[in-house]
């Protein structure tokens, strides 16, 4: 398959049981999570490029470039939701807890890329 809108409609079309089940559960307990949203969004796009793309031939490289590039936007899109999610007061997420345990991790990293960026302002 090489057709990234139809692939990702396929992708979109299995989890759809599962998305569905979610939104029920949104539905019947009153509940949300931006967490089980963002990750039922970007997985089927995710997996449609796995999918679809093909980094071979004459200009591999540039294909490969070029995925690279749309698996980094989708996973970054991802990060970034997942990231927001866990650093806000009340997070969006069906056990208010369920990131906890991530958190050292996560500041860890904030304060690795906070170093790196005073660094780089400084040094020009």
């Amino acid at each position: 398959m090489t057709d990234y809108k139809r692939c990702a409609a396929w992708m979109r079309n299995l989890a759809q049981p599962f998305a569905e089940a979610v939104a029920d559960v949104d539905h019947r307990y009153n509940m949300h999570s931006g967490l089980m949203a963002a990750v039922s969004e970007t997985i089927p796009h995710i997996m449609a490029t796995l999918i679809t793309e093909r980094p071979e031939g004459a200009h591999a490289n540039e294909k490969a470039i070029a995925a690279e590039a749309a698996i980094a936007r989708q996973c970054f899109r991802l990060f970034a939701g997942l990231l927001r999610g866990s650093i806000t007061s009340t997070p969006a997420t069906y056990d208010k807890r369920v990131l906890d345990d991530y958190l050292p991790d996560i500041l860890e990293i904030a304060e690795i890329i906070s170093t790196r960026k005073e660094k780089e302002t400084t040094n020009g």
